[in-house]
């Protein structure tokens, strides 16, 4: 009986709190009321025409590019120019050792005014044999033997000519020159290393980067026209870059 009591007070008490929960709920409600509209910042539309810019890498190719290579073998004395310059057409570049090629040089002149004094002494001996074979002094066999040694002799004479000229040849490619005006790139091979024929001695951009005009080439997306990849190319006025590639941008 008395836990039936109990049970009558908590329910009675519960009942009488409940209405004043629900009316101080109602209270807080009222006061707070609606939250203040936000602010903005508003501004007048404004129609005008207005720039549409696309970036894309490239890289920069001379109009004309050249390889510098050496055409002789030989080790390398100097370099003659600084990478990065501007360099003239004809402008030595790098100098491989003469010393061996000035000797073979004077070994062939050695040999060619040899065979030139052979074919003199060829030719004055064919003079004396044609009036002899006039005057029956000699046979026939005789003078066709002196012509036959004019001609070896004369033959021999040009061949030492030729390697005389192939000499002082490979002895003017121990200069190595520029064979155009441009900017000089990057040295593969160093003062003491031995520089092969047809091996490039310098990388100039990729080799030697004509002055002028720079063909600037690359690829990009267009958005505003029908997202197709577009290629383009452009010509620029007096760009001296050396770089691999260059950041432009175009309107």
């Amino acid at each position: 009986m008395a836990t039936a009591g109990i049970y009558k007070n908590i329910i009675f008490f519960l009942a009488l709190l409940l209405p004043l929960l629900l009316s101080l709920g109602c209270r807080n409600q009222e006061a707070g009321g609606a939250p203040p509209p936000p602010m903005v910042e508003v501004t007048d539309t404004i129609v005008r025409d207005v720039p549409i810019y696309a970036e894309w890498t490239g890289s920069t190719d001379g109009l004309v590019n050249t390889t510098i290579r050496a055409q002789v073998q030989g080790y390398l004395i100097s370099r003659d120019y600084n990478e990065g310059e501007f360099v003239k057409k004809g402008q030595v570049l790098f100098r491989i050792d003469p010393r061996p090629f000035q000797t073979a040089l004077q070994q062939a002149k050695g040999i060619s005014d040899e065979q030139r004094a052979r074919w003199r002494n060829a030719r004055a001996n064919l003079e004396r044999t044609k009036p002899l074979v006039a005057e029956d002094a000699i046979s026939k066999k005789d003078l066709d033997d002196a012509i036959g040694a004019e001609d070896s002799s004369r033959s021999a004479m040009v061949a030492a000519q030729a390697t005389v000229d192939k000499a002082a040849l490979d002895l003017s490619f121990t200069k190595i020159t520029s064979p155009i005006s441009g900017i000089a790139g990057i040295a593969r091979a160093q003062i003491g290393n031995l520089a092969k024929a047809g091996f490039p001695s310098s990388y100039i951009s990729p080799s030697v980067l004509a002055r002028g005009k720079v063909r600037l080439t690359g690829v990009v997306q267009v958005p505003w026209e029908k997202s197709a990849a577009e290629r383009i190319v452009r010509e620029v006025e007096g760009v001296d870059s050396v770089e691999d590639n260059i950041e432009i941008a175009s309107r």
